[in-house]
């Protein structure tokens, strides 16, 4: 791809988060197409939602997250005293089931669970996000279809539904126990192959994505974004079977797809969008335009963090047209790069492995982690009560030609004081440049184990932010 000139790589593979910078061939490669002004957007990961668990965290590298969509394939489900509700289903068989007796199952683990369930629909307790495998055993069982009921907010990703069913959310499942468990003779209809979009919440963090700190690189916070990467339509293989029921598997040229490999071309699409539009910015400042104008509220108008924080969905949800204009960008290249690794304390094998050149070696003189880079992490013991961190920072303006001021505002972060320096850039012309710091001081011991907030730089006309 590098000997073809392509101007950005999407790359939906990764190796064990714990392989070194030196050994790990997409940080390697990466390296190089940075060298040659190509971006890399690679997946994060689907090991989620621990943290340290993310993939593919080089500096060089955009790494990208996964997010929910505001879409839901959904099973109907009508009971017989008329009350209606839309659960999630990737049921591919028949479009209805109609008017079918409902049998209460404390347990569908196994068919020795289910009894006499013959032309009946099963209420199974404690359904799985990760799986429907109640299905196949209501399927074993000769049942005629299952509402799976839960306690908690899933996303249901799995496509192996094995018999008409429907998973429901933990209010409407709550509803339905109660029905079938107070009517003499409960019954219920189903419906499927109907899709519903402006679901609330959306985005979310799906918790499939992996979550950093990334090993050997955690003084850069990854992943630097997330996107749409739950149930997309992708192309597929005709000879691999996209869906399975009852032991007969179905083809096609596109299937359901989840994880962060989907999230990770959405990334590479607005990369390539972007340099089409600003075809002289760097890798490095095509993805500092699209963190600082990444989405951090969901279409309810609440932080898509609530329940997740900058390790698990970085500077937030990609936004193509804030990132067309983000007025200012923080720019990075080889010679930052290099520096950076000069700060990892390699062997002289080891640096060379990455950036081929021994000379750069022999020039390294401490080096430097704090890369300039759109976002700022520092570690501290839970205990620890003082502490000062202090980051510099370099911003381009790639907004208006003439004068203009930005402002920098800044969230409160609970037991820390933040300052930056100054308070206000000025600049004269596009693409001039200026410098700020960024200091971070301990007031008092951490009680959450991860606290976070954000800097965001504002101009005077507020068309930037």
């Amino acid at each position: 791809a590098i000997a073809d000139g392509v101007d950005v790589i999407s790359l939906s593979m990764s190796f064990r988060r714990t392989t070194p910078l030196y050994e790990d061939p997409i940080a390697v490669g990466a390296f190089a197409a940075m060298e040659k002004g190509i971006l890399v957007s690679a997946a994060a990961g689907n090991r989620g939602p621990e943290s340290r668990t993310l993939r593919n965290g080089s500096p060089w590298i955009l790494t990208v997250g996964a997010t929910t969509i505001d879409r839901q394939f959904s099973g109907v489900v009508t009971l017989g005293n008329g009350a209606s509700f839309v659960g999630s289903s990737l049921y591919i068989g028949k479009k209805t089931v109609k008017n079918l007796p409902l049998h209460y199952s404390a347990s569908c683990g196994s068919s020795d669970d289910l009894k006499n369930v013959t032309k009946k629909v099963v209420v199974c307790e404690g359904a799985d996000e990760s799986s429907v495998s109640e299905t196949s055993t209501v399927a074993d069982a000769k049942g005629a279809g299952a509402l799976l009921l839960t306690n908690v907010s899933l996303v249901i990703r799995a496509t192996n539904f094995e018999c008409p069913a429907s998973v429901l959310n933990p209010k409407d499942s709550a509803a339905i126990r109660k029905y079938v468990k107070t009517s003499k003779n409960p019954t219920v209809s189903l419906t499927f192959r109907r899709t519903f979009t402006g679901i609330k919440p959306a985005p979310t963090y799906a918790e499939f994505s992996s979550k950093g700190p990334s090993f050997g690189t955690s003084s850069i916070l990854k992943p630097d974004v997330v996107a749409p990467g739950t149930l997309i339509l992708a192309a597929y293989s005709p000879n691999v079977s996209a869906a399975t029921l009852q032991g007969k598997s179905f083809f096609s040229n596109f299937t359901l797809l989840s994880g962060t490999s989907m999230a990770c071309p959405h990334a590479a699409g607005l990369a390539a969008l972007l340099k089409s539009a600003h075809p002289d910015w760097s890798p490095a400042a095509i993805w500092s335009a699209m963190m600082t104008t990444a989405n951090i509220l969901d279409n309810t108008g609440k932080p898509i963090y609530d329940g997740a924080s900058p390790i698990a969905i970085g500077s937030g949800e990609i936004n193509p047209n804030k990132a067309m204009d983000p007025g200012l960008v923080y720019d990075a290249g080889r010679g930052d790069y290099v520096k950076f690794l000069c700060a990892l304390n390699l062997t002289r094998a080891e640096f060379q492995a990455i950036a081929r050149n021994s000379s750069d070696y022999d020039r390294c003189k401490g080096g430097n982690l704090d890369l300039n880079y759109p976002s700022f992490i520092s570690f501290l013991d839970s205990e620890q009560s003082s502490g000062v961190w202090r980051f510099q920072r370099t911003v381009t303006n790639v907004g208006d030609d003439g004068p203009t001021t930005y402002t920098a505002k800044l969230t409160k972060m609970k037991g820390f004081s933040v300052t930056v320096t100054p308070l206000k850039l000025t600049f004269q012309r596009k693409n001039q440049k200026a410098l700020f710091s960024l200091t971070l001081k301990v007031k008092r011991p951490m009680k959450d184990p991860i606290v976070f907030g954000f800097l965001t730089w504002v101009d005077d006309q507020e068309k930037h932010t």
